[in-house]
Order: structure tokens, then C-alpha cells, then sequence
């Protein structure tokens, strides 16, 4: 397929419940959604959280972020240092960072056969053939097993319908979106996958 060598996938986790200080000292609910892009051998390229405080009023967070981003209801964001506070109206405050630590609770390698033929993604570009992908899902940094162990992960790949047919993948949900096969797969706390999606391609 033309431009194999960037295809990526995207992974999000999400942590319900955490806690946040708000302007009054209490503790506030947190609702937090990490996403992730994939390179096409399942390297990370990119982390970022989105974070959300259905309270609202001003909060005090902390993370490891670069990047922030105000979403709808947030006025206004100081960062210092890890320490991030956020002044917004009576509605729920939003607002998204790029993680400056690129691990991950889970390690997702992805390797490619075109007709039988083991290939890297960069030399896809320009090919024909029956091509299978497969996506092993281990636990990963080990200083994050509690997050491996307590979250679900989901994860999306996206085919260009134009070039990708005949897909198929066991375990997965596929919708068509955009001209593109998306193939969705939850993945239960504590466990690893072993997925494999084949197609014919050009």
C-alpha cells in the first residue's frame, strides 16, 4: 500500500474516579482518556492525555506534560512545573497534554508477511499480494503494572478501503469510516493479545 512506511494505529486507556484538588481543597472527579499513535512496528510516537473534571469551578492537576491545550469550558491554564491549575466556569473543565514519558503499560509489536514472506511496513509501499499483519500485545514497562493489571485497552487499525480489501480480523468490531476499514479491539485489564488481520492489497 502507498505510504505503509507511516501507517499508524491509535491505543487509548482511560482511568476513571482519580482524584484532583479543587479550589476548595476537597477532592474533585477525574476522568482521564490516554491515546496513543502507533508507528507501523508498534513503536509510540506520540502520548497524549485528555482530562476531565465534570465539577468544574478552578482545579489543581499534576502531570508530566508539555503542549497543553484548552478544551471548551477551560478559561485559563497555569503549568508550573508538573503542578497544573485550571480556572473554568460552573461546567466541566477539559484540557488535553502531550506526555513528555513515551512508556506505555503495554509493549505492541506489529510484523508483516506478504504472501508468506516476512516484509518490513517501509518496503510495502508499491506492492500487491495477500498481506497479514500481526499485532502481539505484552505487558510493558514494569514500573506501570498496575495500570496493565487495572485498565482496558483499545485499540483501532485503519485500512484504506482503496487499497485494502477481503479484511478480515477475529475479535475485532469494523466500521467504515472515511474510506477507511476501521477495526477496533478492546483488550480486558491483565491481558496480552495476539491478533492477526490479513487483506489483499495493492
Amino acid at each position: 500500500p502507498a505510504g505503509a512506511d507511516t501507517t499508524s494505529g491509535v491505543i487509548r486507556y482511560a482511568a476513571d474516579g482519580a482524584a484532583a484538588a479543587t479550589g476548595t481543597g476537597q477532592p474533585s472527579s477525574k476522568e482521564e482518556s490516554v491515546y496513543g499513535i502507533l508507528g507501523a512496528d508498534g513503536t509510540v510516537q506520540n502520548l497524549y492525555a485528555v482530562n476531565s473534571f465534570p465539577d468544574g469551578g478552578t482545579v489543581t492537576d499534576y502531570g508530566s506534560y508539555k503542549d497543553l491545550i484548552n478544551l471548551p469550558g477551560v478559561e485559563k491554564i497555569i503549568q508550573e512545573g508538573d503542578k497544573i491549575t485550571i480556572s473554568g466556569g460552573p461546567d466541566a473543565v477539559r484540557y488535553q497534554g502531550t506526555l513528555t514519558d513515551l512508556s506505555l503499560p503495554w509493549k505492541i509489536a506489529i510484523t508483516y508477511t506478504l504472501d508468506d514472506q516476512a516484509i518490513l511496513p517501509a518496503n510495502l509501499a508499491g506492492k500487491t499480494g495477500r498481506l497479514s499483519v500481526h499485532l502481539l500485545v505484552t505487558q510493558g514497562d514494569a514500573g506501570k503494572e498496575d495500570f496493565y493489571n487495572s485498565y482496558a485497552l483499545q485499540m483501532t487499525v485503519a485500512l484504506d478501503n482503496d487499497l485494502c480489501s477481503n479484511v478480515t480480523s477475529e475479535g475485532s468490531s469494523a466500521v467504515d469510516a472515511g474510506g477507511k476499514k476501521q477495526l477496533v479491539y478492546t483488550i480486558l485489564p491483565g491481558k496480552g493479545a495476539d491478533i492477526t488481520i490479513t487483506a489483499d492489497v495493492h
